[in-house]
């Protein structure tokens, strides 16, 4: 698995993938902060994500937070990355076809 902060950034091959915005953790650091939130992010609401830690998934549905309390979620779990989904089109997944 591999979290990348932009996906510009990917070379070699894709068996499958996800993007979105904006990042939770990078290195277990949290990174939510750092990127520009449109209100509906900041705002207080039920939120999902997907993070990792080694081999490990986690997908997270959590009430009554915004995007850093997600990211504190992920981090008290023990991910090293995680990223926000939306409800939107990311949430769905390509695995050899969408």
């Amino acid at each position: 698995m591999n979290f990348l902060i932009n996906a510009n950034s990917f070379s070699g091959g894709l068996s499958a993938g996800t993007v979105n915005h904006p990042g939770l953790l990078d290195g277990g650091n949290v990174i939510a902060e750092t990127f520009g939130l449109s209100e509906k992010q900041a705002s207080k609401g039920t939120k999902s994500g997907i993070g990792i830690r080694g081999s490990v998934i986690y997908l997270v549905i959590a009430r009554s937070v915004d995007m850093l309390d997600l990211a504190h979620v992920f981090k008290s779990l023990g991910a090293t990355h995680a990223l926000n989904l939306d409800g939107g089109g990311s949430v769905a997944l390509w695995f050899g076809g969408y």
